[in-house]
């Protein structure tokens, strides 16, 4: 059992490990055990020390198979398997988002009935992204986002409201064409925080849709400075637009 709360508090607190050798005995000790939900939470340890090495492949192993063990066992471990199998398959190069997706929507009625609503509105919000991201599924990413901005105002979660927002606006924006509304989220979005520069040219192009080309340029011209390489090309091709 050590040999398992000693890395996950390391982990926990922000530590990182050098190898999974420590845990793997732990996973080979509890895979001969009748001890189940030990072995499962091993496992995903595990998967995020592989994590951590970028082993992303050994860490979405681990991770399945704590997902099949923590099944009809934990429903938290079960939870906290199919969230990190998400996560992994939506941002790293492992697999295809509708993978990620179905992870989240696997667990949504777990956490829901576990009244955890913090992971709720992380699930939702992840599932509210991927989903604005997949071609004919706008109103299901609108339906995600909106359920996550309300969680996140009764949560007082600014920063997921504050990114739910943008996400909503730039879907009214760039795919309902609903302008007004995309103007209206986008300004709420930055209403919370203004540093966020495609959050500006969001509204920026809302502005020029609605036919107020002054204001999408003070908007594009005004929005914070360009850090990134793809921040310039998103503030390029937003003043590329206002110029036509």
């Amino acid at each position: 059992r050590y040999a398992v709360l000693m890395p996950e508090a390391r982990l926990d607190g922000g530590k990182t490990i050098a190898n999974d050798s420590i845990i793997g005995e732990a996973v080979e000790y509890y895979n001969g055990s009748n001890d189940r939900a030990m072995q499962a939470r091993a496992l995903i340890l595990r998967g995020r020390v592989n994590e951590d090495l970028g082993n992303l492949e050994d860490a979405v192993d681990c991770y399945h198979h704590a997902e099949d063990i923590a099944q009809n066992t934990d429903n938290n471990l079960l939870v906290d398997a199919k969230m990190k199998l998400g996560k992994l398959y939506h941002n790293q190069i492992v697999g295809a988002n509708t993978i990620a997706l179905d992870k989240y929507r696997e667990a949504l009625p777990l956490i829901k009935a576990s009244g955890d609503r913090e992971k709720e509105l992380t699930c939702l919000s992840e599932m509210g992204s991927i989903y604005r991201g997949i071609s004919h599924h706008g109103d299901s990413a609108a339906m995600c986002l909106n359920d996550a901005i309300a969680l996140a105002r009764q949560l007082g979660n600014k920063r997921t409201e504050r990114s739910c927002l943008f996400l909503l606006a730039e879907y009214y924006c760039e795919i309902a064409h609903d302008y007004e509304r995309g103007k209206a989220l986008a300004q709420q979005s930055l209403a919370i925080d203004d540093r966020h520069p495609r959050a500006h040219y969001c509204l920026a192009l809302c502005y020029l849709h609605l036919g107020q080309v002054d204001s999408a340029r003070h908007c594009a011209e005004n929005s914070p400075e360009r850090t990134t390489a793809v921040e310039l090309m998103w503030y390029y091709n937003t003043m590329s637009e206002i110029e036509k």
